[in-house]
């Protein structure tokens, strides 16, 4: 941001971030310390951790590992919020589950789990995918990546066919799945001077005016290769394990009564997945 504009010190949110890394790190050093090799930690995002335990790892058994951070946070916040709970009773947050973690999957073990990158992982639990991938919004009612893949491996396609095509390098999640708005927010001095067609293409305008806001729909790329970070990941892939990692262009969309992944191929685009919602 420029001067003037910033919503949050700089300082402020580098210590909130970098505590919710050092709050993720001793989590994991006490479920190494309590249950050893029997927990796996596979990947994580900055409020979670997904874990591969043996099967008789308990949801108790990881909570009682997890219990002194549990407590560490809780007296933290009863510390700092002593005087606004003492004073304004009835506006203080009790901020409860605040340190802790909630044990989702209830000790059933998902059948299929990958790891694509820093940021994306995704988990099939034997009926619904589960997606956790940065930039990547998945509102509740609204068709979104999980309901893509859901959908086309409960229509048959393979599981691990869906999950490489749908969401792995090079591929472009459309805005009908994504839901992503990227905000235009010009200067006062910014114009617009182009010519204009109509909808249908038949009338020409010249339109000379000043720039406005706009929120707009966008697409979201995932993995591209583009990016250093990816394609040195690939480079590696292959050149490490001798992996032949698929890059081509694929895209993921739905027009809300079916869902699809189409691959940018030698004939051009074409449909490779599709099926009812």
């Amino acid at each position: 941001h420029e001067p003037g504009s910033l919503r949050v010190l700089y300082t402020y949110g580098l210590r909130i971030v970098g505590g919710s890394r050092m709050h993720m790190v001793i989590s994991m050093e006490l479920l190494s310390r309590g249950l050893g090799n029997r927990v796996r930690v596979l990947g994580g995002d900055t409020d979670s951790m997904k874990v591969s335990c043996d099967n008789d790892v308990s949801d108790d058994m990881l909570a009682k590992a997890l219990e002194p951070i549990a407590d560490a946070s809780k007296a933290a916040i009863d510390s700092t919020m002593r005087r606004i709970r003492r004073n304004w009773p009835d506006k203080a947050s009790s901020l409860k589950g605040i340190g802790s973690f909630d044990i989702e999957n209830r000790g059933e073990h998902y059948p299929w789990h990958i790891e694509l990158w820093n940021k994306c992982r995704v988990s099939w639990d034997g009926e619904r995918a589960h997606v956790t991938c940065a930039g990547l919004r998945r509102p509740i009612g609204e068709t979104n990546i999980e309901t893509v893949i859901t959908s086309l491996i409960n229509a048959g396609y393979p599981v691990q066919d869906v999950l490489q095509e749908a969401i792995g390098y090079n591929v472009f999640v459309e805005s009908s799945v994504s839901h992503a708005l990227e905000k235009h927010q010009p200067k006062a001095t910014d114009m617009f001077d182009e010519t204009v067609v109509d909808s249908c293409g038949y009338y020409a305008r010249h339109v000379t005016s000043h720039q406005s806001p706009a929120l707009y729909p966008v697409g979201r790329w995932l993995g591209e290769t583009l990016k250093f970070t990816n394609a040195a990941s690939v480079s590696y892939l292959r050149r490490k394990y001798g992996r032949e990692v698929d890059t081509a262009t694929r895209f993921v969309g739905t027009d809300g009564k079916r869902v699809w992944v189409k691959r940018d191929g030698d004939n051009g685009i074409e449909t490779i997945m599709e099926c009812d919602i």
